[in-house]
């Protein structure tokens, strides 16, 4: 299974997913490549923004070596499922999408119900970046007890 989590600039909801879903992942055994990237560009080349790297590094979580990326055509056929983080980054991968893609495209907190939360608030904005950890962490692990419950393709 290949995953892109998607965010806005790509330094604090999608690569703080990426690292703490690869890492939940290897914990539970399930073999995955993981990546992420923004919609935007702003950021490109940058590593993720400095208190999203301390506050996941409080969780064992290293975000340090990762570098901004904006979304292009070609992941719509790399990834087997892209992971958007707000609804609005949703809209602007479906308006990216090539024409013919089918690879689906859902909101991350869909896999955390037991929360009542729709989306990942952008902790650039919130400055609420343990809400964000706590959100990530649960929609990890619903994320991968589903892909653990299905079948090999």
């Amino acid at each position: 299974m290949r995953l892109l989590f998607v965010c806005l600039g790509n330094i604090c909801r999608s690569p703080t997913a990426e690292v703490v879903f690869r890492d939940l992942a290897k914990a539970s055994g399930l073999a995955v490549v993981v990546d992420s990237c923004g919609t935007a560009d702003w950021h490109r080349g940058k590593p993720p923004y400095t208190p999203s790297i301390d506050a996941a590094a409080t969780r064992g979580h290293d975000l340090a070596a990762l570098r901004a990326r904006s979304l292009v055509s070609q992941d719509f056929a790399q990834f087997d499922l892209i992971v958007a983080m707000d609804a609005s980054n949703l809209r602007d991968i479906e308006a990216m999408r090539p024409k013919g893609n089918a690879t689906p495209a859902v909101l991350f907190m869909e896999y955390a119900p037991e929360t009542g939360v729709t989306e990942v608030p952008d902790p650039y904005h919130t400055r609420d970046f343990d809400q964000a950890l706590d959100l990530i962490e649960a929609a990890s692990r619903g994320l991968i007890a589903r892909i653990a419950v299905q079948p090999a393709q």
